[in-house]
């Protein structure tokens, strides 16, 4: 009975870990006629403010822990949904039409920072800093673009160091890295 229960055990920790270790279907955004895979779900505002109007769970897959994938649009400086997609359980990307999210639909109830990232990743910093060549940071309130930052990694590095006070770890880490950069003429 003790070598069934330990079975058991191992085969769960070991399916467990894999199940919290996948790594999610980005959400796709085009941008100036490119398109981007993004870190941020703004369909989730939207679902946090109507939470009757998320869709259930149409296709179980531990790298889709939301149940879908969004594309997004900037139009006329306007965050719009372009398409609203399930994974089918054939492992085929298929539309998902709703009443209440449409094609073209204004995105008002996201407001945040869109980071897109141009060329070569080039250096990790302690696993977590990713540095590209360069970067789009777009600026969303309630759905409307407000500002677009272009600006190369050491630009970015500033950019997050400067949302930090001077005291900080997180300061001082980002001066550091910033310093790096510079030391090798990046």
């Amino acid at each position: 009975m003790f070598k069934y229960f330990t079975i058991a055990i191992v085969f769960l920790s070991i399916t467990s870990h894999n199940i919290t270790a996948s790594e999610q279907f980005p959400d796709l955004l085009l941008y100036r006629g490119q398109e981007y895979e993004i870190g941020v779900f703004p369909m989730e505002t939207y679902f946090t403010q109507y939470p009757r109007r998320r869709p259930g769970m149409l296709g179980v897959n531990t790298a889709l822990y939301r149940g879908y994938r969004a594309s997004y649009g900037i139009v006329n400086e306007e965050l719009l949904l372009l398409n609203f997609e399930t994974l089918g359980s054939n492992g085929n990307w298929r539309r998902y039409n709703s009443m209440y999210y449409r094609t073209g639909m204004k995105l008002t109830e996201f407001s945040g920072n869109i980071n897109l990232f141009n060329g070569n990743l080039t250096w990790v910093f302690l696993g977590f800093t990713p540095i590209y060549d360069s970067y789009i940071i777009i600026e969303v309130l309630n759905g409307n673009v407000i500002r677009v930052y272009d600006t190369d990694s050491i630009g970015y590095l500033e950019l997050l160091r400067s949302l930090h006070s001077e005291d900080s770890q997180n300061y001082n880490y980002f001066s550091v890295k910033i310093q790096e950069l510079r030391d090798r003429n990046y």
